[in-house]
């Protein structure tokens, strides 16, 4: 671990540990949005969107909205129809359903991967934006390219350990397979790597579920609802892209444990959570235990819905480290509030689930929530040592491997 030694006479410390901001803003559901700001999240009432499960949206690195998509339209930051963005093909019932990568060589330039319904044989597709068009408002320049076929409803994204490329992952259906592509400043090298994981995808069912990464690029989770009481958790190569050591994770019934759908990481990777299709319970599981056994056995419910017919369904990690729960309440179709996991890096119900966190003023949240290249909620953890008046303090961080550099702020004139 490296440490930065700093000279200061503190009684305490505080430090603003926001992740990037291309993950700002969240359009999702039926026109509901939400904000990170330094004083905490907020509602939006401007989103386009009507969509019951996937979708995606980007903002630059100073959290100025860029555009997002349910995977078949695409909405520009003046929330218009962008240019040639519409017909994509992704489906409002895919699970994850679109996905946006920057172009790593080109600011101009982002990637809308897509995945479609299982009704449809469209696979996995790619349309590129220039946001530089139409006086930053962007355009479609290239529509809905196949790169792999006979895909699945689920993909994530995360950083190559060199920081710049980054890695597009999903699963192949009627097989074990796990498919990795490499999104470098040449383009998406077709020459993706295949891994073999434990449990095949053989029913139309298993397209739908979540695949997740941690946000150090370490582990994977698959969550496949037709399997009943299980899911898997890979480790990762961020370097090779090479999927391994998967974990078949069985939960017996009596539990509860049925249908997994939807799973997030803790920031540091330490807490799996994970909820199930209709259940109103969210699962904890702590991954330090290592073992197939010790994972399972390490199973806690941290959080319930009250009301019958409110069933937590998508989680997604925001910029400020909490989990935001997607309720989706079947009587009115859709839920006015996002629940949240406030504290996802403590154990059992520590963690402080609240299911009406925040009122998205009127509009409603369904079934998914903005899917994002997941390096964005890497936050690392801040040590001090010697606080005592007159000692040397030690201020130190837990993991450099995902940071370009460091400013150290204590709130007076003269700390940099």
């Amino acid at each position: 671990m490296r440490k930065l030694l700093v000279i200061f006479f503190l009684i305490t410390v505080s430090l603003n540990s926001f992740a990037q901001r291309e993950a700002e803003n969240w359009y999702f559901g039926k026109n509901a949005g939400i904000k990170f700001t330094d004083t905490g999240s907020v509602s939006l009432t401007n989103g386009q969107l009507n969509t019951y499960a996937g979708n995606a949206t980007i903002s630059d690195k100073n959290g100025n909205l860029l555009f997002y998509t349910d995977g078949v339209t695409v909405y520009n930051k003046t929330h218009n129809v962008m240019d040639n963005g519409t017909k994509l093909y992704g489906h409002k019932f895919s699970s994850q359903s679109a996905l946006i990568i920057p172009y790593p060589s080109n600011p101009n330039l982002y990637y809308i991967f897509t995945t479609d319904n299982y009704f449809n044989n469209h696979g996995v597709c790619y349309s590129i934006v220039d946001v530089s068009y139409n006086n930053g408002n962007g355009k479609i320049i290239s529509k809905n390219n196949q790169i792999f076929t006979n895909g699945v409803n689920k993909m994530n994204a995360i950083k190559h350990s060199n920081n710049e490329a980054i890695w597009l992952i999903t699963h192949k259906y009627q097989s074990k397979n796990y498919v990795a592509f490499l999104i470098n400043k040449n383009g998406i090298d077709m020459n993706y790597i295949i891994s073999t994981g434990n449990t095949k995808l053989d029913f139309y069912y298993d397209k739908f579920g979540y695949i997740k990464v941690s946000p150090d690029a370490k582990t994977i989770v698959h969550c496949i609802p037709s399997h009943k009481h299980l899911f898997e958790i890979c480790n990762f190569n961020n370097t090779t892209g090479v999927i391994n050591k998967c974990l078949t994770i069985d939960i017996p019934n009596a539990q509860g444990f049925d249908r997994p759908y939807s799973a997030e990481f803790s920031p540091s990777g330490k807490y799996l959570y994970i909820t199930c299709e209709g259940q109103n319970f969210i699962y904890q599981f702590n991954l330090s235990k290592k073992t197939k056994l010790a994972i399972e056995n390490s199973i806690k419910i941290v959080g319930y819905n009250f009301l019958k017919y409110s069933l937590p369904l998508s989680l997604q990690l925001g910029i400020d480290g909490k989990i935001y729960v997607s309720n989706v309440n079947t009587q009115i179709q859709g839920s006015y509030y996002l629940g949240v996991i406030e504290y996802p890096e403590k154990e059992d119900t520590s963690c402080n689930y609240i299911e009406n966190y925040l009122y998205l003023n009127g509009r409603k949240a369904q079934a998914g929530l903005p899917v994002f290249i997941q390096s964005y909620f890497f936050i690392p953890e801040f040590t001090a040592d010697n606080l005592c008046f007159g000692d040397t303090t030690v201020f130190g961080i837990s993991d450099t491997s995902h940071i370009d550099s460091v400013l150290w702020c204590f709130g007076d004139s003269i700390s940099i």
